[in-house]
This record gives structure tokens, C-alpha cells and sequence, in this order.
């Protein structure tokens, strides 16, 4: 998946078939901003599993408390639960790069960071969508396609939660 295939769908939904040739120019720079920033949130919701993954972790020590301590994965965007060795979901807190836990084996479901090229092709249409959505809100000349763009947005955003379905446990 490439970033310019998405931004020139958006400006194509938004009836503007100029901007996306023009990959110097300031609406599409604006687009590309505007990518990042709507890639990285929805890489975040914990709505979306298509960038988690479930690991052991292994401790690095205890500290005072009697707490083990654990490296966050550097891939890591967000912990989504953990997990201790006897499968119930553990307490846990976050400090910097660490976590802690009472537990002394540790498993961790979290969102990991994925490059554009990395991408299931399934969230293409969910990418345009959204980018066409902000982009319509950026620029005033096309405000007046807002509520058409989020519902075709949430539309999307449905299939792929429909795709991955609502029973998925990651610990079985």
C-alpha cells in the first residue's frame, strides 16, 4: 500500500483530480500530514486489531516494591492488557519505557507499530475514506462533503470490525 495511491483516492472522493499530481504543493503536503496523524490514531484504537500482537515478556528485575520490571517492546504504539502465566488478566502500570507487575511471567497484548508498506490492503478503502474526511474539514472549499465522506468513513470502519470479528480472544 503506498501513501500516494491513498492520497490521490482522497482528493479524487473529494472531486478534486489536481492536488495529488502536484506532490510539491500545499494541499498535498497537507494531506500527507494529515495522513500520519489519521494512521496513527486509528494504529492506536483498540477498536482496530490488525497491528496486535501478544508476547512473553521476560523480566529485567525487581524493584523495591517487589515489583518485576519489563521492557516495553520498542515496536509497541500502546498496551492493550496483559496477561499473567495462569491466563487472568494482570495488574499492571506503565512508567516510561517499563512495566510493572506483581507477576513473574508476563504476557502482553499490545498495537504494534507497522510501516505504510506493512498495511493489509483491507484498510485501503478505510485510509481513503478517513483522509478524504479530514481533508474536507482542512480545506473550505469542501466542507459541504463532510457528512457524506464520515458515512462512508464509518462504513468502512464497520466492515473491517466485521471482518475481524467481535469474538476474537488473543489469549486462546
Amino acid at each position: 500500500m503506498k501513501r500516494e495511491d491513498i492520497i490521490s483516492k482522497a482528493f479524487s472522493k473529494l472531486g478534486n483530480n489536481g492536488s495529488y499530481n502536484d506532490n510539491g504543493g500545499e494541499r498535498y503536503q497537507k494531506a500527507v500530514a494529515l495522513l500520519d496523524s489519521f494512521y496513527e490514531n486509528i494504529a492506536t484504537d483498540t477498536t482496530f486489531l490488525f497491528n496486535a500482537i501478544t508476547v512473553k515478556l521476560t523480566s529485567t528485575g525487581q524493584n523495591e516494591q517487589g515489583e518485576y520490571r519489563y521492557n516495553v517492546p520498542i515496536d509497541c504504539l500502546n498496551v492493550i492488557n496483559c496477561q499473567n502465566i495462569n491466563r487472568g488478566l494482570e495488574n499492571y502500570r506503565e512508567e516510561g519505557e517499563f512495566i510493572y507487575s506483581l507477576s513473574s511471567e508476563l504476557f502482553i497484548h499490545y498495537c504494534k507499530k507497522l510501516d505504510f508498506d506493512e498495511l493489509p490492503d483491507k484498510l485501503f478503502n478505510l485510509l481513503v475514506c478517513g483522509l478524504a474526511k479530514e481533508l474536507s474539514l482542512a480545506f473550505n472549499a469542501y466542507n459541504d462533503r463532510y457528512q457524506l465522506l464520515d458515512a462512508k468513513y464509518q462504513e468502512e470502519k464497520r466492515n473491517i470490525i466485521y471482518q475481524q470479528g467481535f469474538n476474537h480472544n488473543v489469549w486462546e
